[in-house]
């Protein structure tokens, strides 16, 4: 049968305490409270964008926290200076995996064409655009789309990016085989750049699994090189995204526009509960020499998408369609390594195997007997991911050597020792400069830490912590909540304590005597171990 301390305030928690050498990957102010941060129930709709300078680019950022554990963000890149070939690259933030982008060249004159809407990396997404046969001076646009999912670091979910491009002629159809991607990678984009040493090689088609250019009016042999970028599971192959759960891809068209000549323009809206992770257009022409994109994107927010053609110097009629790619997180989906709702057999593979040799983990719950039988049935490791709640194990912490010299409140309150004394968005690419409840939560939150309320507690057995700021520092400082439902905390390279500021234990961090501490940043879930030390949390 299967189933029958010392607290000390004078050294602060986020940096201070560290001697410039420690700090030099991050050497902005000190680090790390909440009014309602976006991507909590309190916040869920997509946010008014920010705008910004970065050099020589006007940079526009949407975010959509609708989809929510699924978070998106739009980057929109404009050039400042007109010019009559353009080229942008697009970078989303460090606490994001790129996974799709687009482009724009907004003409003033006769018209500018796109010719290339791709991948360069991890992070960033390539725009180029060229007027044809005839000056048009003009400015160009380059969006980039970024994914975050709650509980997944972002440098780690980068990492599970498939990125694949091939060199074809124009007009060939490339597909996710055809690039070598392997498994069953789930697309989110695809991309496209025109190859010619001619006039001019114009984008046509770019969408996930079709791109498409040709020349126009004057002859430009030249290539196509097509690529796509999809997500895959942790273990290669799989659909399961171990510390989230399965994802949920569609590809869908917007409307069709048909024209005798001049724009053509389609439009489509992103569906309830679903997050935009691809940008995609296809023009065709029924008479004259051509149609061609010059506008790939997002139409003003993070949740519609616009794609439009025109001819260019003589007339040709054609039609537009729009597409884009959406995804969410698939209903009662959960993690592989941690007890949950039952899961259905189509969700992965190794829940088929499990499910066809214990069905109970599909038909009543996924209990500790499935985990298990992630690695006895399935042969992977859960070792990485099984979250599990600490205990008041101050001896561990409190060596008066390495342990405790080099490991600040945000390494114990995610029981996870590193030496390195870390800082929240060091592990995903950038750590945090301002001391600010939504700096400390974004930077956080990149590292996997996911934004709750103490009613809500933490799911997939994770571990509440609290988040508090010190304005007159400033700094931040962090709690943990242990198995016993005391909360504890270690002050900078101090000793590890279950007491407040007045000598009394910590029942609520809320109330609790906190200093200068004054601010109450709200509440995250960590993925923490049993195993003093131990925990899962992608933090450095």
């Amino acid at each position: 049968m299967k189933r029958s301390g010392e607290n000390s305030w004078s050294t602060m928690c986020g940096r201070a305490a560290l001697s410039l050498t420690v700090l030099a990957p991050c050497l902005a102010l000190h680090g790390c409270g909440a009014p309602p941060l976006e991507g909590t129930a309190d916040n869920t709709a997509p946010t008014e964008p920010l705008f910004e300078r970065q050099g020589d680019l006007v940079v526009t950022t949407f975010t959509d926290d609708s989809a929510s554990p699924l978070h998106v963000q739009v980057k929109s890149c404009t050039a400042d200076t007109a010019a009559e070939i353009q080229s942008i690259d697009c970078t989303v933030d460090s606490g994001y995996a790129l996974v799709g982008g687009g482009a724009f060249a907004n003409y003033t004159g006769l018209g500018a064409l796109l010719t290339a809407s791709r991948f360069i990396d991890g992070r960033t997404w390539h725009g180029a655009s060229k007027d044809h046969q005839a000056v048009d001076v003009y400015k160009l646009t380059t969006y980039a789309i970024g994914l975050r999912l709650d509980g997944v670091n972002a440098a780690t979910l980068r990492g599970e990016l498939a990125h694949a491009s091939v060199t074809v002629p124009p007009n060939v159809a490339v597909s996710a085989p055809s690039l070598g991607m392997g498994g069953p990678p789930i697309g989110t984009s695809g991309g496209a750049q025109a190859n010619t040493s001619g006039p001019g090689q114009l984008l046509t088609t770019v969408k996930y699994g079709a791109m498409a250019s040709k020349d126009h009016i004057v002859s430009s042999p030249g290539t196509i090189t097509g690529s796509m970028t999809g997500v895959i599971g942790t273990w290669g192959g799989n659909t399961m995204i171990e510390g989230f759960g399965q994802l949920d891809v569609q590809f869908l068209d917007g409307s069709t526009q048909t024209v005798g000549t001049g724009v053509a323009t389609s439009t489509g809206i992103v569906s309830s509960g679903w997050g935009i992770v691809g940008f995609g257009g296809s023009s065709s022409f029924t008479s004259g020499p051509g149609r061609m994109l010059f506008r790939v994107g997002p139409n003003g927010n993070a949740r519609s998408v616009i794609a439009q053609s025109k001819d260019h110097l003589q007339v040709s009629a054609g039609s537009i369609v729009s597409s884009w790619t959406q995804m969410r997180k698939t209903p009662n989906s959960h993690s592989l390594c941690n007890p949950g709702a039952a899961l259905a057999t189509s969700m992965d593979a190794c829940v088929n195997s499990i499910c066809a040799s214990d069905s109970f983990c599909c038909n009543s719950s996924w209990d500790s007997v499935c985990v298990g039988e992630v690695t006895s049935i399935c042969g992977r490791s859960c070792a990485n991911f099984s979250c599990g709640s600490s205990s008041y194990n101050p001896s561990f912490w409190n060596d008066g050597g390495n342990v405790q010299q080099h490991n600040n409140c945000y390494n114990y309150s995610n029981n996870h020792r590193t030496d390195t004394f870390a800082q929240p968005g060091n592990a995903s690419g950038e750590c945090c400069n301002v001391v600010d409840v939504p700096t400390i939560a974004k930077y956080s939150q990149a590292d996997g830490l996911i934004s709750t309320t103490l009613a809500a507690g933490c799911g997939d057995s994770r571990e509440l912590l609290a988040m508090v700021i010190a304005p007159s520092i400033p700094d931040y400082h962090w709690y943990r909540r242990d198995a016993n439902g005391f909360w504890t905390h270690k002050p900078g390279h101090t000793p590890a304590t279950n007491v407040d500021n007045s000598g009394v234990t910590i029942t609520n961090p809320e109330t609790a005597n906190r200093g200068p501490y004054t601010i109450f940043g709200g509440y995250f879930c960590t993925c923490s171990s049993a195993t003093e030390g131990a925990g899962h949390a992608v933090i450095n």
